[in-house]
């Protein structure tokens, strides 16, 4: 069962928004400090029109949507690996606000493994770390 509790541990929201570029930063400062190794798959989609013969992108956070989703592991813990994502603004899509760990349907807290908690927690110290020193 998702609890306030899980959710707390398994999201991070990020103190500002995040264009792509800046996300796909961060994942480097993760792995470099971690240290570990990601595997990511970022994209992008946006709305392309002609308008008056001339090709433009649609104005609206709605027409450009990012993506960022990866696979972390940690050198100094032994079976410490899981998947997240970044999720983007609800009022802008076109920038990303948090990340958020992978779920087990009906887990509690309790239920992950140690490392894996650990994980996310050194996750979290990271980002807090690269957001103050940009």
């Amino acid at each position: 069962m998702v609890t306030d509790e899980l959710i707390k541990r398994n999201v991070i929201n990020l103190p500002r928004k995040l264009s792509l570029s800046e996300a796909e930063g961060l994942v480097e400062y993760i792995v470099r400090e971690l240290p570990g190794e990601i595997r990511y798959h970022s994209s992008y989609h946006k709305t392309l029109f002609q308008k008056d013969g001339r090709l433009s992108i649609r104005d609206g956070a709605v027409d450009l949507t990012v993506h960022l989703k990866a696979t972390i592991s940690s050198h100094k813990r032994v079976g410490a690996f899981d998947t997240f994502q970044f999720l983007h603004s609800q009022s802008d899509s076109s920038r990303l606000d948090a990340i958020m760990f992978q779920l087990v349907p009906g887990w509690d807290l309790q239920e992950y493994r140690q490392e894996i908690i650990e994980l996310w927690d050194d996750v979290r110290r990271l980002t807090e770390q690269y957001m103050k020193e940009e």
